[in-house]
């Protein structure tokens, strides 16, 4: 690898990095090609690197729509065969079978979502020109640039909110002024300004949008699947048993059942759809910010108190075990003990965000103290 490094001293004349003919990628450089592709199993992947292998087909399929780019399948691969990607940094890190369409990335590209995408966008530039092995190609250079382009653009809409306010703000006004030209005019400093702004783009750098993706989230998000699964397996249960077809789900009322959880009736009343009004002033901003987060807040306590609910299901579980006539639905409790585990899980989540959603709240409420002031 010293070698390789070492080499990178001869670069040509011009942008140095990715126009030159011996550059590398410093991680390419310590990975050596094998002889033939090594496809890797998704299911032998961890739940964060599958949410990142899962951003990586979005990816594909968004840059396809945007510039056209040709749609290819993404696949991971443990080891990959040799190449004449001579002038590429990332020649080491993928492999494009042109027939099938097929673009293999390295497993240990899965260790970093930034890397992962950027040598996504990178492959999906070089193959929409039909030219893998030279990152000089003034027709890739400009092809990958437009990958950032719509990349970029999309993070900047993603982080932008999806609260009332922003809609609210988006309002016209008489005269043809909108709603936040006219009250970025009458706010008194910078940090009401910041406020404003930062209701329509999401800047901060830690956001409860990152918990999505956390351990503790993606634990949950597959155990919420894996719920949906062992119903279609108890539904299978019941009907080998005599069951009948349902056109109700009977499995989820006998499992609330035993958690001690009443079914909820939906309401068919007409939908009530108020119309906000145009905010006008700082003042009212931060008081429609605050609604917005209180009602938030209530909503998650709402979660809480019904998985609080979910967590009496020992007793009914105890019931069930006790019960002889009762002991043939041996399956119903192993999906409930199943579930109640999910619901810790949940509940844990469900905690964090309320604190979050609190201190929230509370800033808000001394910003709105000091305009008024």
């Amino acid at each position: 690898m010293e070698e390789m490094l070492k080499n990178t001293t001869g670069m040509k004349p011009g942008v140095k990095g990715a126009v030159s003919d011996v550059f590398i990628d410093i991680k390419d450089a310590q990975w050596m090609l094998g002889e033939d592709i090594v496809p890797l199993d998704i299911n032998g992947i961890t739940p964060s690197q599958f949410v990142i292998y899962r951003f990586g087909v979005f990816l594909t399929r968004l840059l396809r729509h945007s510039m056209g780019t040709p749609e290819v399948t993404l696949l991971l691969a443990a080891s990959l065969p040799q190449n004449n990607y001579d002038k590429n940094m990332f020649r080491h890190s993928f492999f494009y079978q042109h027939a099938k369409k097929i673009l293999f990335v390295r497993k240990e590209r899965l260790e970093s979502v930034g890397e992962f995408v950027m040598v996504v966008a990178h492959c999906l530039a070089h193959i929409k020109i039909e030219d893998l092995t030279d990152d000089s190609n003034p027709l890739f250079l400009r092809e990958f640039y437009k990958t950032m382009n719509i990349i970029c653009q999309d993070m900047f809409f993603s982080r932008s909110r999806g609260t009332t306010a922003p809609r609210i703000l988006a309002k016209v006004l008489p005269h043809g002024k909108s709603s936040l030209e006219t009250l970025l005019k009458r706010t008194r400093g910078t940090d009401q300004k910041a406020n404003m702004v930062g209701e329509l783009i999401s800047s901060k750098v830690k956001d409860p949008i990152e918990a999505d993706f956390s351990q503790e989230k993606i634990k949950q998000h597959l155990n919420e699947a894996r719920e949906q699964s062992d119903n279609t397996r108890l539904r299978e249960y019941i009907e080998s048993h005599g069951g009948t077809a349902f056109t109700k789900d009977l499995v989820q009322v006998r499992l609330n059942e035993l958690k001690g959880v009443k079914d909820t009736k939906e309401s068919n009343g007409p939908t009530v759809r108020t119309v906000p009004s145009v905010i006008r002033s700082s003042k009212e901003l931060v008081e429609a910010q605050i609604g917005h987060l209180q009602h938030q807040l209530d909503q998650l306590n709402v979660d809480i108190a019904q998985a609080m609910m979910e967590r009496q299901a020992p007793g009914g579980l105890k019931r069930l075990e006790e019960d002889p006539n009762r002991r043939g639905e041996g399956e119903f409790t192993e999906v409930l003990r199943g579930q109640l585990r999910a619901v810790d899980v949940r509940m844990e989540n469900l905690m964090k965000k309320v604190n979050y959603f609190e201190e929230e709240i509370e800033k808000k409420r001394k910003e709105k103290d000091e305009i008024e002031e």
